[in-house]
């Protein structure tokens, strides 16, 4: 007998190196559920995580998980993504219950809710709840270093969810939402590909830019009541369009949030923060505002899990200007910092030291 043939699985196979978030490959989506190795504590976070943003009524709706590269912070995101996610559930929900079944209760620090029927009560919760996630690298989602501020990223990748284009916030906003509202907007596409020969997917900002003239009248046709010449002047000069948390994502947010049930949720899967925020106290200072205004408006329906190569704390210690994290980050109180047992440090939960 050769040594390969007493393995379970084919010595052969293609193994990623690391974990991306933007890999969605389906054998790689498959190899990633089904070799995800669980040990107790990523059980625990697992179902602590999920736990609180289905269970938990109120204090702050921001996740934030540490470890340095390699560590598995990354595939744990994606397993939340694939936990969450109708097309991938059932087969994370079926591996992640197959070794809550071996999960040790004999520990005193073991959680006797994490129990095979409690689990099921969770994922019949996710499905119940029709949530949403948002899974994105924050360095994909941005010009090369520019390091615009996370509102926008934020605001761009919400677009992108509901089927706007990702790239002109204006454009999503003042043209695409409203079509979409009135359900013109498959059809407003399909014309501006007959007329002008452009994939509006895929080429909306750049044929916004240079037949602006044609886009609107199109537009036009399609939603008379669409006043052409205020959106001429506003999405002809984009820069005069002012984004801001509480001017445009939060209220974007809201209106989003208006026609689901309360237990809905949308959660963002943000994959290396502290990466992206760097030596940046505007960025950092930033993020810190759109979790707050997350967690005090929207009633625990919108909640951001992000990763980082550090702790908050060694985050704030690195930003220029921050002289200690807690004069910054002084309504936080974040969890004392645990290890996964291949060194990967935990998830924290950032919330109300009154919560």
């Amino acid at each position: 007998m050769l040594l390969k043939d007493i393995y379970a699985r084919d010595i052969n196979r293609l193994i990623n190196a690391a974990v991306t978030v933007s890999d969605k490959k389906e054998k790689t989506v498959e190899a990633e559920i089904k070799e995800y190795v669980f040990t107790d504590e990523l059980i625990e976070k697992l179902y602590e995580v999920l736990n609180t943003v289905f269970n938990k009524k109120g204090g702050k709706t921001g996740i934030w998980i540490n470890g340095y590269y390699g560590s598995g912070k990354s595939h744990f995101i994606k397993y939340v993504h694939y936990l969450l996610n109708p097309d991938t559930a059932d087969l994370a929900f079926q591996f992640l219950e197959q070794n809550v079944e071996k999960y040790d209760t004999t520990k005193a620090s073991s959680n006797d809710e994490i129990t095979v029927s409690n689990i099921r009560l969770l994922k019949n919760r996710i499905t119940n709840a029709l949530c949403d996630n948002i899974l994105f690298n924050v360095e994909d989602e941005t010009d090369d270093g520019s390091k615009e501020r996370l509102t926008r990223i934020f605001l761009n990748m919400f677009n992108k969810f509901r089927g706007f284009n990702a790239d002109d916030i204006p454009l999503a906003l003042l043209l695409e939402k409203p079509l979409q509202k009135q359900g013109k907007l498959d059809e407003f596409k399909v014309k501006i590909q007959e007329r002008l020969g452009f994939d509006w997917n895929v080429d909306a900002a750049n044929v916004a830019s240079f037949q602006l003239e044609d886009v609107l009248k199109i537009a036009k046709e399609v939603y008379p009541a669409l006043d052409t010449t205020a959106l001429y002047s506003r999405l002809s000069n984009p820069e005069t369009y002012k984004v801001g948390i509480n001017a445009t994502l939060i209220p974007e947010f809201k209106d989003f949030l208006k026609d689901k049930d309360k237990n809905y949720r949308l959660l963002f899967l943000v994959d290396e923060v502290s990466q992206y925020v760097g030596t940046n106290k505007e960025i950092l200072l930033n993020f810190q505002n759109i979790i707050e205004r997350v967690s005090d408006d929207l009633n625990n329906q919108v909640w951001i899990a992000c990763t980082a190569q550090q702790t908050l704390d060694e985050v704030g210690s690195n930003v220029d200007g921050v002289r200690n994290i807690q004069d910054e980050f002084g309504k936080y109180s974040v969890d004392s910092i645990r290890e996964f047992p291949y060194k990967a440090t935990m998830p924290h939960i950032l919330r109300n030291e009154e919560s």
